[in-house]
């Protein structure tokens, strides 16, 4: 699917500060230091692809959760563009495996400059949606993006799981000593390895509803989530151009005779990485009610949900790599004004609601 893209300029600067966060993922990048050391001539060149969690940081390339990956080499000048045939795709049984350096890319780059990968997980066996830019074009803002809702025109739905990292690479070097190494193949070939880091990308936001009225089927509510940006650009960052609207509706009802999500879902992070949330960054949801009958409206039931009570901040924030637990409690007798309480944890844990709250 091809679709009209806007273009912006990304400084070299930004460039090599996604590098350093791409090639020392795992570390702290005090620790990692680009450091070039040319190896010897005549070697082989090879590329693989790994993906790791951002929790645990183990390696799950081999789970079965990573479906696939798609790389884009783009070049090392100040206004970045694709490289003409610098798009290589991994299929899930090659993650983990060495694979020749794309010959396309190694003869296009001079020799001692850099080339750049933006790499992706899952974005081909997932619905989510993206375009491919004209070989040569500048490096575009909207990379990566989620398609509209075929069901519910004018909405989107959280998509699954994307991965993604972003490294330099030097051509017959060694840029970084903890993904780029050196072998030596029995018939005293030398052989550089580049690697290749992938890890999730999204914020996740988890819902719990309280005191509903019984009787009441899960399939009956869903959520409208506002203010949410819609994709990435090529260094794994929010594409901040229109927002959109996503509609949630895959809640049930647990022991408790809570309506929570099934699991929680996958969204754009909505706040810059100095953790401030406002009006501009913060998310906006309500709680409808389907109507019983097509005549009658859905009937909203929480109004613009914006406010919460956790720590300074006064609107919902959704923060790359963790999740936002958002727990709306009605009144028990129907009387009484609805409370809404936030709380935010690491990227695998869903906060457990005590009765009271607390």
């Amino acid at each position: 699917m091809q679709k009209t893209l806007r273009f912006r300029v990304i400084p070299l600067s930004a460039l090599l500060t996604a590098s350093l966060m791409g090639g020392c993922i795992k570390e702290d990048l005090s620790d990692c230091p680009p450091i070039v050391i040319p190896p010897e001539p005549g070697m082989i060149e090879v590329m693989v692809v790994t993906a790791y969690d951002w929790d645990t940081k183990q390696d799950f390339t081999v789970s079965g959760n990573v479906h696939d990956a798609s790389l884009f080499f783009f070049n090392d000048n100040e206004m970045p563009t694709l490289i003409e045939g610098g798009y290589n795709s991994v299929p899930q049984e090659l993650l983990g495996q060495e694979r020749p350096m794309p010959q396309v890319v190694l003869d296009s780059i001079p020799k001692g400059e850099a080339v750049w990968i933006s790499a992706w997980g899952n974005i081909e066996t997932n619905f989510d949606v993206w375009a491919y830019p004209e070989w040569g074009d500048e490096i575009i803002q909207e990379f990566l993006y989620i398609e509209p809702s075929d069901e519910y025109p004018g909405f989107y739905e959280p998509p699954g799981e994307i991965l993604f990292g972003l490294r330099e690479i030097v051509p017959g070097e060694i840029v970084d000593t903890r993904l780029d190494r050196i072998e030596t193949l029995p018939d005293g070939t030398k052989k550089l390895i580049h690697e290749i880091e992938i890890t999730q990308l999204f914020s996740r936001l988890h819902l719990q509803v309280e005191n509903l009225p019984e009787g009441t089927k899960a399939e009956d509510y869903y959520v409208i989530l506002s203010e949410q940006n819609n994709g990435y650009d090529y260094t794994g960052s929010p594409y901040e151009g229109e927002q959109r609207e996503m509609r949630v509706e895959d809640g049930v009802f647990n022991s408790e005779g809570f309506l929570v999500s099934s699991k929680p879902h996958n969204l754009v992070p909505s706040v810059d990485s100095d953790g401030v949330i406002d009006a501009e960054s913060g998310m906006t949801l309500r709680l409808f009610r389907k109507a019983p009958t097509r005549a009658e409206g859905d009937i909203d039931l929480t109004g613009p949900v914006t406010k919460a009570d956790y720590g300074d901040g006064d609107y919902i924030g959704l923060f790359q790599h963790m999740t936002t637990n958002v727990r709306i409690r009605f009144p028990e007798t129907g009387d009484g004004r609805i409370e809404v309480t936030v709380k935010i944890t690491p990227w695998h844990e869903v906060y457990q609601w005590s009765e009271w709250g607390k």
